[in-house]
């Protein structure tokens, strides 16, 4: 006991107390013990006194198309999808509130009537605290019945922005025509079911392409990207002066132009010299084989190419034929539309076997040479070249 005494009188008393006080911390708002106080209060508490953002304004409004149903705010992009409003408002969320702290992301969400925004802030007040955490701020909704600008553009049929799809010095087949419209029809669906402004105001098929009106440029513009991503299409853009609106503005007519290749599968072509069968074109890539080698070369799409390459005959240029008989590195084919019989020397190995194995054959003639064309492609021995 005597020791106890004498090692509390050697102890400093400021030490002891402070040691005390430290294992007994009160905050003197709430009066929970604690570990650590921030400015004299608890966590909580500094976290309560000092919130980590407060509101510029009670209500905010959103534009509803009384037509479509999109949805936007402040005079910003209308959106298909609440969601996607939701985004936007988060992005923008600094106009409606005023930021405290150390804020890391911000959350909107609408309720199902629009009538009250719930904002989920994320962040925290102080660099030193715990953790970061989340505070809702709820604001009241102010609901504006309208008509959007797609919907206004249907109604009056106002043509602001033209996506033409060309293909270069060539018509289109019925066929291809066909197609492409129904690659355009699916793309405008796809893009429909978020955002309804891209649905065209008129499409007209031509034997030279297609025509594809919009009320607004931004539509026009959605569109031909989606195209050019799923087909191969050199862009070209141009705008026409049309008037002044009532601000004292100019208007313009724009004019968005997609140009496809002069050649299209089951063309001949020349590149670079040598004659070639186009197997299929895709959005970046063109599949050719060889008519002298019957060697297959995949290439990458892109303008240097194209302008190198000159058709020679469409595929509806071509007469069709069957091959007879082979003997040595000849070969005996038959044209079908004039019965004549003719022989032609192979070069490759490979190619009497390629074209004996197909039922119909096509020929490109080059003043007195013949080309043997095999239309149902080529088959698995054939040698495969990339560029």
């Amino acid at each position: 006991m005597e020791e106890v005494r004498a090692k509390l009188k050697s102890t400093n008393p400021e030490s002891i107390t402070a040691t005390i006080m430290q294992r007994m911390l009160i905050c003197p708002v709430c009066g929970r013990r604690v570990d650590k106080l921030v400015e004299g209060v608890c966590e909580e508490c500094y976290r309560r006194e000092h919130p980590l953002a407060e509101p510029k304004v009670k209500r905010l409004e959103v534009e509803v198309c009384r037509s479509c149903g999109a949805l936007r705010f402040r005079k910003g992009k209308w959106h298909s999808d609440v969601g996607d409003l939701e985004v936007e408002i988060a992005r923008e969320a600094s106009r409606l509130l005023r930021f405290r702290g150390y804020v890391s992301g911000v959350e909107a969400e609408l309720s199902k009537d629009l009538s009250l925004l719930t904002l989920k802030v994320r962040g925290k007040a102080l660099p030193g605290l715990a953790g970061e955490y989340v505070e809702e701020y709820v604001l009241g909704v102010s609901v504006a019945r309208t008509i959007c600008e797609a919907c206004l553009g249907q109604v009056s049929k106002k043509k602001a922005a033209l996506v033409q799809v060309r293909a270069k010095d060539r018509k289109f087949s019925q066929s291809e025509l066909r197609e492409l419209a129904k690659q355009v029809e699916e793309g405008i669906s796809e893009l429909a079911l978020r955002d309804s402004s891209v649905i065209p105001v008129e499409v007209e098929e031509k034997p030279e392409g297609l025509d594809i009106y919009f009320s607004s440029y931004s539509a026009a513009r959605r569109v031909a990207e989606l195209l050019s991503r799923r087909m191969y299409v050199e862009v070209l853009e141009t705008a026409k002066l049309i008037g002044i609106d009532d601000s004292g503005r100019e208007k313009y007519k724009r004019t968005i132009r997609l140009l496809l290749p002069s050649f299209k599968a089951g063309d001949v072509v020349r590149f670079n010299g040598g004659v070639f069968y186009v197997l299929g074109v895709t959005a970046r890539h063109v599949e050719l084989l060889n008519l002298e080698s019957y060697a297959v070369t995949r290439l990458y799409l892109s303008h240097e190419f194209t302008s190198r390459v000159e058709v020679l005959a469409h595929v509806d240029e071509l007469p069709e034929a069957i091959a007879v008989s082979t003997h040595g590195d000849f070969i005996q084919i038959m044209e079908l539309g004039s019965y004549r019989t003719l022989e032609v020397r192979l070069i490759s190995p490979d190619a009497a076997e390629l074209l004996t194995s197909q039922e119909r054959l096509k020929i490109y003639w080059e003043g007195e040479k013949a080309y043997i064309i095999p239309i149902q492609g080529t088959h698995r021995g054939a040698a495969r070249s990339r560029a």
